[in-house]
């Protein structure tokens, strides 16, 4: 299974949104298999204790940068770190929520989420994309929600933006799957993590994100 994985993707993984929840528990899936990764969200010492850890658990190389994926330049920053990698498989994990009646959220922070959700999955998933094709080899995961098959009252700005992640991921499924890049989309429900919280949800009988 661990030399399947190198041998299918290449030595290098990116995850981004890897400090909490699903990404932090597919970074520790990956490195279980043995690939080296690079590690990016907002929080540099949680991101430097997780290296430390799958570090000393498996013999790879974990490379960490904190970056806010709603700040213009970040996605750039990140393509331009791991230049010098060859990364076959990019987990677009980073993404947050907002819960109550659009009139009443900040447009700041929906506009924020909107970069992080859509904008950054854009630019990232176009980089690395490229990268594989030249590779002939590679996999894109992205994190769509049960909220994007259908307009969600209240969580509005969201749902949207996971809408627009299922459709464009469905579209590069098919458009890379001749280039041997593998496309991932995961769409679960309510988890238990950091996102209710920040998202100002009340979440009922979430799943655990080692679960999902």
């Amino acid at each position: 299974m661990k030399s399947s994985w190198r041998a299918r993707y290449g030595e290098w993984a990116v995850v981004t949104g890897a400090s909490s929840g699903i990404g932090l528990e597919i970074s520790r899936l990956l490195a279980a298999r043995e690939l080296n990764l690079v590690l990016t969200a907002r929080r540099a010492g949680v991101l430097d204790d997780l290296a430390r850890q799958l570090q000393a658990q498996h013999p790879i190389a974990v490379q960490t940068l904190p970056l806010d994926l709603a700040q213009p330049s970040a996605s750039a920053e990140l393509l331009d770190t791991v230049s010098d990698r060859s990364v076959g498989l990019l987990v677009n994990s980073a993404g947050f929520g907002s819960g109550g009646l659009f009139l009443s959220t900040d447009p700041r922070e929906e506009s924020a989420m909107v970069d992080v959700n859509c904008r950054a999955v854009v630019e990232l998933c176009h980089g690395f994309a490229q990268r594989m094709v030249a590779q002939r080899r590679g996999g894109i995961v992205l994190l769509s929600s049960i909220v994007s098959y259908q307009g969600v009252p209240f969580a509005a700005t969201y749902a949207a933006t996971k809408a627009f992640v299922q459709s464009f991921g469905e579209a590069l499924a098919a458009e890379l799957a001749p280039h041997s890049i593998d496309v991932l989309l995961a769409a679960p429900g309510p988890v238990a993590s950091g996102f209710g919280a920040r998202a100002r949800m009340n979440l009922k009988h979430p799943a655990s994100a080692a679960t999902v």
